[in-house]
């Protein structure tokens, strides 16, 4: 069975797909945001009396092609 080879992606086809996820990134992170925020909210407010908060840490790291990771974002 022979392998498929991938066509060489263009630069333009790179940036695209880097485009595409940093947009899918960003969602996902306003989504987290808001969801904290809302928790927030409740704490602050009392609905939820028996709870308390928990410190929360969010770390996004991007591993590079050459074997480094670095962190994108620390919340």
């Amino acid at each position: 069975m022979a392998k498929r080879t991938k066509k060489p992606q263009t630069n333009e086809e790179k940036l695209l797909e880097e485009l595409a996820s940093l947009r899918a990134e960003n969602a996902y992170l306003k989504k987290l945001y808001a969801l904290i925020q809302a928790d927030k909210e409740k704490e602050e407010s009392g609905t939820h009396p028996g709870i308390k908060a928990i410190p929360c840490t969010l770390l996004l790291i991007e591993a590079c092609g050459n074997g480094q990771k670095h962190v994108l974002l620390s919340l």
